[in-house]
């Protein structure tokens, strides 16, 4: 989910867009870190130290 989709590679046609995937390096660069929680619907954990 967290993959740049991709037209060549098949596996990563569908992975969705690129919005999550800019959120995920933003939060890198801050030195964070986002993962998809286990829970229904569109859940996500958000750690950005201070």
């Amino acid at each position: 989910m967290f993959e740049r989709p991709s037209i060549i590679d098949p596996d990563r046609r569908n992975n969705g867009g690129l919005g999550l995937v800019i959120v995920r390096r933003m939060v890198q660069l801050h030195r964070g870190d986002i993962a998809l929680k286990p829970a229904p619907g569109a859940c996500f954990r958000l750690f950005v130290p201070l």
